[in-house]
């Protein structure tokens, strides 16, 4: 009895499998996907995420100071779909903000836009950083449809990864492994993304000088339990 409750509890702790993986390993991965006339795409970057390939998407800002890729989505069933996942990279010094959309296709309309905010690519220095958007929580911007209803979603529509950039020289933005996960994936990815993030708030540890701020209340055993949530 025993031995059956281990095999059971190590089935359950196996991640499913995504419903859809871009992971830009074919030699014709950049194939669908557009982009911004001041935007170019290449799908051999030095030193993917893992395998052979990403998707790089680099952003000329003497032109505009954004830039985005984007395409149709996957022909899945987006009700079973909780949420995207993937990596992020930029190069040491790049400024700006990652964003990603949901487009939505109305006939004889223009699309409508829901917004999920992935990251600062300050924060990359080259290193790739995991992301998550939960589709529930994609903030509507513009468009004649408000609401996202996921299981309405269908390949007509796009996915769009659109980047602020400061600055006049181009940026490198690299993709890698970008997943549409279902919800038993999903709460424990966005768990470890939200807490990536709070950690990237915090001052290193080397760079902590000086007494504490009088309005925050950490203590020296308090910090390491907030840093672990």
């Amino acid at each position: 009895m025993r031995a059956l409750m281990l095999m059971v509890a190590c089935c359950a702790a196996v991640p499913a499998e995504p419903l859809y993986n871009h992971d830009f390993e074919a030699e014709d991965a950049a194939d669908g996907w557009r982009h911004k006339s001041n935007t170019t795409v290449d799908v051999r970057p030095p030193e993917p995420l893992r395998g052979h390939g990403a998707m790089r998407f680099v952003i000329d800002p003497t032109e505009f100071s954004y830039g985005w890729i984007h395409r149709t989505l996957p022909d899945v069933d987006f009700g079973s779909v909780a949420g995207v996942r993937g990596f992020y990279r930029a190069a040491q010094g790049a400024r700006g903000q990652l964003t990603m959309h949901f487009c939505l296709q109305t006939e004889g309309a223009e699309l409508s836009y829901f917004r999920g905010d992935l990251g600062r690519l300050g924060d990359s220095d080259n290193q790739w950083i995991e992301f998550y958007a939960a589709l529930q929580e994609l903030r509507y911007e513009r468009g004649p449809i408000r609401t996202l209803r996921p299981a309405a979603l269908n390949p007509e529509d796009l996915i769009q990864f659109i980047a602020s950039v400061e600055g006049r020289e181009p940026v490198a933005i690299d993709l890698d492994e970008v997943e549409f996960l279902p919800p038993e994936d999903a709460a424990e990815v966005a768990r470890r993304c939200a807490q990536a993030a709070r950690a990237r708030l915090l001052l290193r540890e080397d760079e902590v000088t000086g007494p504490g701020h009088p309005r925050l209340f950490f203590t020296a055993d308090q910090l390491p339990q907030y840093r672990a949530k």
